[in-house]
């Protein structure tokens, strides 16, 4: 990823660039899980990847009440969790400045979890775990 910063000094009409080469991020083994519709399911802790204009979607069953946990380098990039219920209502999110994101799941029924960064820039390592 080539990311460019221009800056231009006009008191002697001269332009400064400097371009900064960022290593690709990697896809995760789950990709692509870019949709619900494309969502993993997963029965254990998830360790991956969002990439620039990514989320990741997964889906399973909860059969107790479940509180899911997505743990982060906040500093590397703020990630945020949000999970539905199967005909699409929110169950909750989480949107901390924090390492942690968690939301707690009250019912048994099959759920589907989003996993984004805070916006479109960021990359970020994560485990999701419950």
């Amino acid at each position: 990823m080539l990311v460019q910063t221009d800056d231009v000094d006009q008191s002697d009409n001269t332009l400064s660039r400097t371009i900064s080469v960022l290593p690709s991020c990697q896809a995760d083994t789950y990709e692509p899980n870019d949709t619900a519709l494309s969502a993993k399911w997963i029965s254990s802790a998830v360790n991956a990847t969002v990439c620039e204009n990514d989320q990741d979607w997964y889906t399973m069953d909860v059969t107790a009440e479940t509180p899911l946990r997505l743990t982060f380098d906040h500093e590397s990039g703020d990630l945020d969790l949000y999970v539905y219920a199967e005909d699409g209502s929110e169950i909750g999110t989480s949107t901390t400045a924090s390492n942690t994101e968690s939301v707690t799941v009250a019912q048994p029924q099959r759920i589907y979890i989003l996993v984004r960064g805070a916006d479109s820039s960021v990359r970020n390592a994560y485990t999701l775990s419950f």
